[in-house]
């Protein structure tokens, strides 16, 4: 019996429902597209940031150094050595480029940390650019030694490095003050 206004169905000449593979392919590509794009948006603004010549924002070596507990960043090897021949405190030398994001990192939250601005003002640091290749840069990496970004070096105030002292890539603010600790400790123990 049929009901008017209603079209007859006939179950049983309905298909099972079955997706093909490629529908399949395109429904996981379209997906996979949509996650990327979520976690894509805050990686993006966080590079961009991090980036920007024109950020507001200020770097350990841009800030104003008077009162603020910011470490005074020398600009040049040359200045650092000479301050520290003069002073007899050890050199920090940060190898840093602005296309590393793990440089940055260093910047932004190891080399902000309160702990580690007061340990670090026992140090004369000087942050090289390696940036851009230059004959001055090549000349540092084959000089200390470089094999890959951050690099932290120590110096003695005769210019000797530190034995076992260096830094390769990334470290916490926490591990970084015992290693700077640790550091002055040899220095004082070499004395």
């Amino acid at each position: 019996m049929r009901r008017p206004g209603f079209a007859s169905l006939d179950v049983h000449k309905l298909a099972p429902l079955e997706v093909s593979l490629k529908k399949r392919q395109a429904l996981y590509l379209a997906v996979a597209l949509v996650l990327l794009g979520i976690i894509a948006l805050p990686v993006r603004q966080f590079l961009q940031a991090s980036l920007d010549p024109g950020s507001s924002r200020q770097t350990p070596r841009d800030a104003p150094q008077e009162n603020t507990g910011q470490p005074r960043w020398r600009d040049t090897l040359e200045q650092a050595r000479e301050e520290s021949r003069s002073s007899g405190l050890p050199m920090m030398i940060d190898f840093f480029a602005d296309w590393c994001a793990p440089c940055l990192e260093l910047e932004r939250v190891t080399f902000q940390d309160p702990k580690a601005r007061e340990v670090l003002s026992r140090f004369i640091p000087v942050r090289i650019d390696l940036s851009h290749d230059s004959a001055q840069n090549n000349k540092y990496w084959g000089e200390f030694d470089l094999d890959s970004l951050p690099a932290i070096l120590f110096l003695s105030s005769r210019g000797e490095e530190v034995p076992a002292s260096r830094i390769k890539g990334y470290i916490m603010p926490a591990p970084f003050v015992a290693h700077l600790k640790k550091v002055l400790s040899n220095l004082v123990d070499e004395n």
